[in-house]
């Protein structure tokens, strides 16, 4: 049986939703659950054509630190085929015989169909198929309603590995890659005592 290879995974957007509005930014961390480090991905995009940006998450990229705003023009963008194509070989190169992908995300249920849209129509490939929600697992393990904003605060500090979540695709999806790996552990460790 192969192993799992989870991709982290954070973007940026102007909106919610994909093909309405754009994804800006993309980043991605291959990591075992042992956390060993198989390599990171960082991309910047041009908005798709016909898309529009959503007034309250433009209003909201208003607020956010210049950090946070440089992060999405360096690198400079590039069209969504060009990153996708990019994308794809990358986790194809990274999988190949060995493992199968499970793409990770806080939450998977933004991230994630932003990244299945644009792998599927920019590059006509579809890796999405195995997720995996920290938000929810979090929310497993530590009570706290799915629904609340800011909920990482009920997270060990240890656990996000001294990397703050700071709205950069690439900083973000290694902060998650390591709340993945605390997550697998500890659901490994509670298996071992049923």
């Amino acid at each position: 049986m192969k192993k799992e290879l989870f991709f982290s995974v954070d973007i940026e957007s102007n909106g919610p939703t994909p093909g309405l509005n754009s994804m800006l930014s993309f980043g991605a961390v291959a990591i075992e659950a042992s956390g060993k480090v198989h390599g990171e991905f960082i991309a910047n995009l041009l908005p798709l054509p016909g898309t529009e940006p959503d007034p309250a998450v433009t209003e909201w990229w208003r607020q956010q630190s210049t950090e946070a705003l440089a992060a999405l023009t360096s690198p400079e963008p590039e069209s969504a085929p060009i990153v996708m194509s990019r994308f794809i070989k990358w986790v194809k190169d990274l999988i190949a015989d060995q493992f199968k992908p499970v793409f990770a995300a806080w939450p998977a249920v933004y991230d994630l169909p932003f990244v299945a849209y644009y792998a599927m129509t920019q590059a006509g490939f579809q890796p999405v198929r195995h997720t995996y929600c920290l938000k929810s697992a979090a929310a497993t393990l530590f009570g706290f309603s799915l629904i609340e904003r800011g909920a990482k605060k009920y997270l060990p500090k240890h656990w996000s590995g001294g990397v703050s979540h700071n709205h950069t695709a690439l900083g973000d999806a290694r902060e998650q890659a390591q709340i993945l790996v605390h997550l697998l552990e500890t659901a490994k460790r509670l298996r071992e005592r049923i």
